[in-house]
């Protein structure tokens, strides 16, 4: 569905008209297959909804306020900004690495930049925003399809105020606009195939690496339905794909990034049952739209402990932990029953679906280092399922509590929700003082930072990427592949860098100052006020120090 049709089907919507939204009703052989028909929302209740759901995402406008780019976020704008230069696709002046993971929105943050000259953190948070927006609009369009508008209304409206969706939004990251592609690309529609959608998937593809995933379901779906449509829909794919797939292999070396290299050479360090038990928060946020908490750890635990210590509920681990199971299964059991009656609904919804379980199950055999946003791609789906199993339950009431209560709950459910979350997201998007010591700490080196002559090294590259022009040697290895080939130490003798900038949390763990590379050869020449007790460190190289 074109953005034309988005803002016709809105429009309709909020004026209650809805003799000409014949384009979005279910073909005649989908509805052979569904339930029989249950009572529906009238237009006064959907056009109510609509205003409310109106309302809340300008609200959520106006109290996000600024963007909050996170640390990953910079290494992308770096990228966008050389681009914008005329300097090349590189994160170092000269040195041809691929450190980003999103082409696509690398290239439509340079080519806005290079036309407008709007600060690229501003640019990369509007992309953003505007694709949270019309993922919201898109469920819309869904719970239309699956003939429940009012439970796409109610999906759209829990979805705009989630912290786990908002999170990359104010934090400037693409996971909007990926999640934006994959519901272009897989929702329910009339036709079995269509070009737009065939360029959707390439957008997934070019926007995330697991955009891979997008494609293979729709055209696997696509060849079961029409062959000779998949057929045309691969080609569409492939001459979108191609083309970058070609200059990455000639330009870096390799399509495949550099940054993924480097995750995956750290993920034998992550426990399985810890990206696990971050999807099993995202079940269990769908009911609370909870909001992210830290849930990483690199010894294993039992299931449920790290989401228990991490949740202010009362009670020793044992007991939380239990919670956590039980309250997750009910979660589980809705979602199920709600994938169900979408699927009987419209039975094209087994593309989402299995995008969703698919992405799941990958991350979970392969088990990388988890951040927030990896849980952004399937939350939209598992939502929408999880108000179907809510609303199936609701209408199962006894007399007719169901059918007349559903209105009023969905009612109370759209208000609660939005000034819940209004409370929430005030609180919840505080600048990250990380990146705001990596800021102080480039302004302390001063102009030195500025010249392309200085190296900078770190653990996290991102804002000290941005904020300086300096090249930098990146120790986990995303855009400085020399570390994963040499190791920390020989690396450090490698490229002798003159500033190394990190917390003295991580520096330790790093083993930084047991390397004999390092503390004979670096000294403390700053430290940056910064919140929590692990200051920021500035490392200067000074000369060997003498013999005895």
């Amino acid at each position: 569905m074109t953005t034309v049709h988005f803002v016709e089907f809105f429009i309709k919507l909020m004026t209650r008209d809805t003799s000409s939204l014949s384009d979005l009703e279910v073909s005649s052989d989908q509805r052979e297959r569904s339930i029989e028909k249950t009572p529906t929302a009238g237009p006064g209740v959907r056009g109510l909804a609509s205003l409310a759901f109106a309302a809340a995402a300008l609200a959520l406008i106006w109290v996000i306020g600024a963007p909050q780019p996170l640390d990953d976020a910079f290494i992308t704008l770096r990228y966008a900004r050389s681009v914008a230069a005329g300097d090349g696709f590189v994160f170092n002046l000269g040195e041809r690495v691929l450190g980003t993971t999103t082409p696509l929105f690398t290239l439509l943050l340079a080519v806005a930049h290079r036309l407008t000259s709007v600060d690229l953190v501003w640019l990369a948070y509007v992309f953003a925003m505007v694709a949270h927006l019309a993922v919201a609009a898109m469920l819309m369009v869904i719970g239309r399809r699956c003939r429940r508008p009012v439970l796409g209304i109610v999906t759209a409206s829990l979805y705009t105020w989630a912290p786990l969706a908002l999170f990359p939004v104010v934090g400037c990251m693409e996971t909007p606009l990926f999640v934006l592609a994959t519901l272009c690309c897989l929702s329910p529609t009339d036709s079995p195939s269509s070009d737009w959608r065939s360029c959707a998937a390439a957008a997934a593809v070019l926007l995330r690496p697991e955009g891979i995933l997008t494609a293979a379901i729709y055209l696997v779906d696509a060849a079961r339905r029409n062959r000779p449509a998949a057929r045309r829909g691969a080609a569409l794919i492939a001459a979108a794909v191609l083309p970058w797939v070609a200059f990455a292999t000639w330009y870096f070396g390799s399509p495949v990034p550099q940054s993924l290299l480097a995750k995956w050479n750290y993920h034998v360090s992550i426990p399985r049952g810890v990206v696990l038990e971050n999807f099993w928060y995202l079940l269990l946020s769908l009911p609370s739209a909870a909001p992210k908490i830290p849930l990483g750890s690199l010894t294993a635990q039992p299931f449920g402990t790290l989401i228990a210590r991490a949740l202010p509920l009362g009670g020793d681990v044992g007991t939380r932990r239990l919670a956590v199971v039980v309250l997750g299964l009910m979660s589980a059991v809705l979602v199920c029953g709600g994938a169900i009656a979408l699927f009987r609904r419209n039975a094209q919804m087994s593309r989402l679906l299995l995008f969703a379980t698919a992405y799941i199950a990958a991350y979970c055999v392969m088990s990388p280092a988890m951040f927030p946003w990896y849980l952004g791609p399937p939350l939209p789906v598992l939502l929408l399922a999880f108000v179907a199993g809510g609303a199936a339950m609701l209408r199962s009431l006894p007399g007719r509590l169901g059918e007349r209560g559903f209105s009023a709950i969905v009612a109370i459910v759209l208000l609660g929700v939005a000034a819940c979350q209004a409370v929430r997201a005030i609180g919840s998007f505080a600048p990250t003082p990380r990146v705001l010591a990596y800021r102080s700490a480039v302004e302390m080196l001063g102009p030195i930072a500025q010249k392309q002559s200085t190296r900078i090294a770190a653990l996290e590259i991102g804002a000290i990427g941005y904020y300086a022009r300096a090249a930098i040697v990146d120790y986990v290895g995303l855009v400085s592949p020399e570390v994963l080939r040499l190791g920390v130490e020989k690396s450090i003798e490698y490229f002798r860098p003159d500033f190394y900038i990190g917390y003295s949390g991580p520096l330790a763990m790093g083993q930084f100052t047991r390397l004999p590379a390092f503390y004979d050869n670096y000294e403390i020449t700053a430290r940056v006020p910064a919140a929590g007790p692990d200051p920021l460190l500035i490392y200067r190289r000074h000369l060997p120090r003498e013999p005895g």
